[in-house]
């Protein structure tokens, strides 16, 4: 009787010690669904999102409906992965996913021309001593990648005034994706403000770059946020790419409302995420070479 005790015990207290601490059970998160439903669900909607692009002939002459799928296909994944965020195939950064998520960025990115700028703002984070100016550094230079003239939207300064409960932070979570959800209803029925009729060519390739912008941070999200506080942040992070590129918020209004809650979770220390990012985004996008 013991002896069973105390194998119990040591069982449960390697348990209580694994660096990636997720909910009572692993099994099952909200609303029901296992960790490995969501996880092939997931990758079945990355490669129905591959399908959807490549059964585009022209990306500079996409009709609405193509607009509309891809943008309803990446709701999807995004909506997934949020109700994976305590998965272990999320936050251990080494599913297969990974390198599903590394070619569709590759495929949507390639020959970004403001891939230069973007490093430079990364490597302006590379020294950051606080989480909130990292989350920042990466946040500009996402919006470098998915801009027309290679310039960062306004983002709001960090105040402090950043701290939050995981249920607060959540709770804006699925806010925002509601939000989300019926801008992906709006566009759909042709009530977004972006897409329109008379779209020009530079406008449908500024919605591709925002899609591929956004797959990044997926990609980013599956290969460096090692905790589920950064999935959740870096949730946050695709959903303002995504509500932006649909016009249906305003960067720095978004940011405020969605990211700062996480990000005071971490008392003000960097959390190498900028790090993590820039190595990855240099294997995805390297330097260009006159």
């Amino acid at each position: 009787m013991f002896q069973v005790v105390l194998v119990s015990a040591l069982v449960a207290a390697a348990g209580a010690n694994r660096i990636h601490t997720v909910d009572k059970t692993e099994t099952h998160v909200k609303w029901g669904a296992s960790c490995d439903a969501l996880q092939t669900r997931f990758h079945d909607r990355l490669v129905a999102f591959q399908a959807s692009v490549d059964a585009i002939p022209d990306m500079d002459a996409m009709s609405r409906a193509s607009q509309a799928r891809v943008t309803m296909r990446t709701y999807g994944i995004i909506r997934t992965l949020r109700r994976a965020r305590t998965c272990s195939w999320v936050t251990q950064n080494d599913s297969d996913e990974i390198e599903q998520a590394r070619g569709i960025v590759q495929s949507l990115l390639a020959g970004n021309p403001c891939a230069e700028v973007a490093r430079s703002e990364l490597e302006s984070g590379m020294s950051a001593e606080t989480a909130a100016v990292e989350i920042t550094s990466i946040r500009r230079a996402m919006s470098v990648l998915a801009s027309d003239s290679c310039e960062s939207s306004e983002l709001p300064e960090e105040t402090g005034n950043n701290e939050g409960t995981d249920a607060q932070g959540q709770a804006q979570l699925i806010e925002a994706e509601d939000r989300l959800a019926d801008a992906v209803d709006g566009m759909e029925e042709g009530e977004t403000s972006f897409i329109q009729t008379d779209s020009k060519a530079g406008s449908l390739l500024g919605f591709m770059r925002g899609v591929g912008v956004a797959f990044m941070m997926i990609f980013l999200l599956l290969a460096c946020a090692a905790s589920v506080a950064l999935v959740g942040i870096v949730i946050g992070l695709v959903i303002t790419i995504l509500l932006e590129l649909l016009g249906a918020c305003n960067g720095p209004d978004c940011l405020a409302l969605l990211i700062f809650p996480f990000v005071g979770g971490y008392g003000g220390v960097a959390t190498g995420l900028v790090g993590c990012t820039y190595q990855l985004y240099t294997q995805l996008l390297p330097r260009v070479t006159q």
